[in-house]
């Protein structure tokens, strides 16, 4: 009718949001670039397609809170908008999942094995069973670039979706993606969510911690999930503001425990 729509809540006006994670929010079963070349306006609309003949959601638990949350924001008009950005080599570049719109990043397979190695032994550090201190040096100097190639590649995507979007937030989802604030030239506010721990044991590995805390504070604001993790955060000098915050839970996905 020409006439643009005022999505508003109470006296907010609804947020245009982009989320940007490693993983994907949908993993396509069988792709090919002649099938991108049948899409409309570049754009698949998984309402088109299949659930588990075409596509089929990661069993991630990142997916299975980020996937819900933005399905309940838009449920309660605080979204006008939401653009997902991920990795996802076997994908179309566009896609649609109802409100949600999908922008998938291919990076070069030669920064795979780096990427993975070094984001492994995060993993490791951050749950309390870090790799020997010579394999960690090792890492930490032979695969660091690979894992800011990584993070440079979904930075450009990015920024393509500031100039085609223009998101009033963006919201970067796991350790996995900490340099990539530090690599954004968009002046909107950057929201960091730390899923996994930050352990005491983390913050004994300066050679890797400081570099990451540096990286963390490039950030306007980070979440984490539990007050030990802000407290030690604030130990390794994040200086940005901690958000205590459990991730969202749909909680009509679970059945009550039985009891005990």
């Amino acid at each position: 009718c020409g006439c643009q729509r005022d999505m508003t809540h109470g006296s907010r006006s609804a947020l245009t949001l982009s989320v940007v994670t490693q993983t994907p929010a949908v993993i396509f079963r069988s792709w090919s670039p002649e099938r991108e070349a049948k899409g409309i306006a570049g754009e698949f609309d998984l309402g088109e397609m299949k659930e588990d003949v075409d596509y089929y959601f990661p069993p991630s638990g990142l997916t299975r809170t980020v996937l819900p949350f933005l399905r309940w924001a838009f449920d309660r008009q605080e979204l006008e908008e939401a653009v997902w950005v991920s990795l996802n080599r076997d994908a179309p570049r566009n896609a649609r999942l109802g409100s949600i719109r999908l922008r998938f990043v291919a990076v070069e397979s030669s920064l795979a094995p780096g990427y993975g190695e070094l984001k492994e032994s995060l993993w490791l550090l951050f749950h309390d069973v870090p790799n020997p201190d010579e394999e960690m040096e090792r890492i930490w100097e032979e695969c660091l670039g690979d894992y800011h190639g990584v993070n440079r590649a979904l930075a450009e995507a990015v920024e393509e979706v500031e100039r085609e979007v223009d998101p009033d937030v963006y919201y970067v989802h796991d350790f996995q993606l900490t340099p990539l604030a530090s690599k954004l030239r968009v002046l909107k506010p950057k929201l960091f969510r730390w899923h996994i721990p930050f352990t005491e044991t983390s913050l004994r590995y300066e050679r890797v911690c400081n570099p990451l805390v540096e990286l963390i504070n490039q950030y306007d604001a980070v979440v984490v999930s539990t007050r030990r993790y802000s407290e030690n955060m604030r130990r390794a000098g994040v200086s940005v503001p901690t958000h205590v915050l459990y991730p969202y839970l749909d909680r009509s996905q679970y059945r009550e425990p039985d009891p005990l």
